[in-house]
């Protein structure tokens, strides 16, 4: 069933150019089984929103002061933007699924700091402590972080009303118009 599902939405973005998603379709169909768990069950509304963490000033070889920031936007759809930085900012935008206390970030387009969508592939998993604080597996800026990173939900926040209104299928439409130039 969950191949099904990633061919039918990789099909909808190849004929539409826009992800469609219905989230408790998704959350109904991912399980195999009909076993409860101890784990906390949650759901696409819960954990829409934004998720940040920076680090304190540091220094690089050179002396050059930067700090390591990563924002997470997870919508209510099912879609996601994710952006890392130190000096030029990088990122994915995607779909994600839950299941139990797991999100899967799929990779559809990776971001850098020019303008454009990448197609790409690849995927990572977010553990959700609660619905306000997640910790990313792993740390995309420095792989020798094998703690993972902690990000927090920031509620009300003017860069989170800002994620909101830009969904994943508006950067999409963007990236089709001016590939139309």
């Amino acid at each position: 069933m969950m191949i099904i599902l990633v061919l039918s939405v990789f099909y909808m973005l190849a004929l539409t150019g826009k992800i469609t998603l219905q989230p408790k379709e998704i959350n109904e169909n991912i399980s195999t089984n009909n076993e409860k768990t101890e784990k906390e069950n949650y759901t696409y509304e819960e954990m829409k929103g934004l998720y940040s963490y920076e680090t304190k000033t540091l220094k690089d070889e050179n002396g050059n002061e930067y700090k390591k920031s990563y924002t997470l936007y997870s919508y209510e759809n099912g879609t996601f933007r994710y952006r890392n930085s130190t000096f030029a900012p990088t990122g994915y935008v995607g779909n994600y699924i839950i299941t139990d206390d797991i999100i899967k970030l799929n990779y559809l387009y990776s971001t850098n700091s020019g303008v454009g969508l990448f197609a790409t592939k690849g995927n990572t998993e977010i553990t959700i402590n609660n619905n306000k604080v997640i910790t990313m597996k792993e740390d995309l800026l420095d792989k020798n972080n094998k703690n993972g990173v902690v990000l927090k939900k920031e509620e009300n926040s003017e860069k989170s009303a800002q994620y909101e209104k830009t969904t994943v299928n508006d950067l999409i439409e963007t990236e089709e118009k001016m590939n139309q130039r």
